[in-house]
């Protein structure tokens, strides 16, 4: 049985701020998930 690939962004935390990260395709980070790059292709997750 094939598995299922998902979407997949990395997160972090701010620890200063305690805030959610999320890493954008920029290499920055953002506490908004829609600026965070999705990777789709296992080899880049």
């Amino acid at each position: 049985m094939a598995r299922k690939a998902y979407a997949q962004v990395v997160t972090g935390n701010a620890l200063l701020e305690g805030h959610v990260v999320y890493l954008t395709a920029q290499g920055t980070w953002s506490t908004a998930l829609t600026d965070a790059e999705i990777l789709r292709d296992e080899a880049d997750a």
